[in-house]
């Protein structure tokens, strides 16, 4: 959780087979994985039990059985419901699907689709093939039989035409996303401050200094990007703190309230009922 905010340059470990398949286990509720965004495109299927994964700011409900999109340079957070939960991630590298022929497909949806021209919804819903087509990825990558990375690969070419005919909810303009991209690069520095200071008072003015932006364009920036404000932003990552403190269980309610950046512990009281649906003392005696 040290890297809470960050851009994640996940590294898939085989660069000439760059797919990587990882089975995660969450036995208590709370964060699964902290807020950042990557170069690589990203599919989570849920096995057991049930999250709320946020992208881009917006809350997704992910149960078992189901399957979400995470585009490329999406920033997204999880956070498991229930605990004992157990998912998948599987991380695909834009190279993986590209070819070096300049033939349709690598025109219209390929090229695209590596750009992030083209986006997916982040919540899948129902789609049997979809997740069909994600059990037979997560088969072949796990037990390598003779062929498996062309079974893989044929797996997500086949994901791509389930999603690309039945789950686009956008597509930017080369324009667009180069904006968007330029706003990503802006606020890194921002983030990485909120992330070393986030126990301190940070100013709005402060942060928009930081970005060289007025006040006003800083705000509108940071909402667009991630979906919330920047106080909602600061709030949530000083919550998750203390949900880190109550569990590890040596400091009592008004001590990690100043020790997470509130200087007020019945404000930090109501902050936290606001993210977690439950005080403080309700959240420490659920996990004992």
């Amino acid at each position: 959780m040290d890297n809470y905010l960050r851009q994640d340059y996940t590294i898939i470990p085989d660069q000439y087979f760059p797919v990587s398949i990882a089975l995660h286990n969450n036995p208590l509720p709370g964060p699964i994985f902290a807020s950042h965004w990557h170069e690589h495109f990203q599919f989570i299927y849920c096995i057991k039990g049930g999250a709320r994964i946020y992208c881009n700011g917006n809350p997704i409900h992910l149960a078992a059985g189901e399957v979400m999109v995470i585009n490329i340079n999406e920033m997204h957070y999880g956070e498991s419901l229930n605990g004992d939960m157990s998912y998948y991630v599987i991380m695909v590298d834009p190279s993986f699907i590209l070819s070096n022929e300049v033939d349709a497909c690598q025109t219209k949806y390929i090229s695209p689709l590596s750009l992030n021209l083209i986006l997916f919804a982040n919540q899948i819903g129902d789609d049997e093939d979809l997740v069909d087509c994600i059990k037979k990825m997560i088969y072949e990558y796990n037990t390598q039989p003779t062929g498996f990375e062309l079974a893989v690969k044929a797996c997500i070419y086949n994901a791509m035409v389930l999603l690309l005919r039945k789950h686009v909810v956008r597509s930017f303009s080369p324009k667009e996303y180069d904006m968007q991209e330029a706003n990503m690069k802006r606020l890194q520095s921002v983030f990485r401050y909120i992330k070393n200071n986030y126990t301190q008072v940070i100013d709005l003015k402060e942060l928009a200094d930081i970005a060289c932006l007025s006040t006003g364009h800083f705000c509108r920036i940071f909402k667009k990007l991630t979906g919330k404000s920047a106080i909602d932003y600061i709030n949530q990552l000083r919550v998750e703190k203390a949900v880190m403190l109550l569990r590890e269980g040596e400091c009592n309610i008004k001590e990690i309230a100043f020790t997470t950046g509130f200087n007020d512990s019945n404000y930090f009281t109501r902050v936290f009922k606001k993210y977690k649906n439950m005080a403080p003392n309700e959240f420490k005696k659920s996990i004992c």
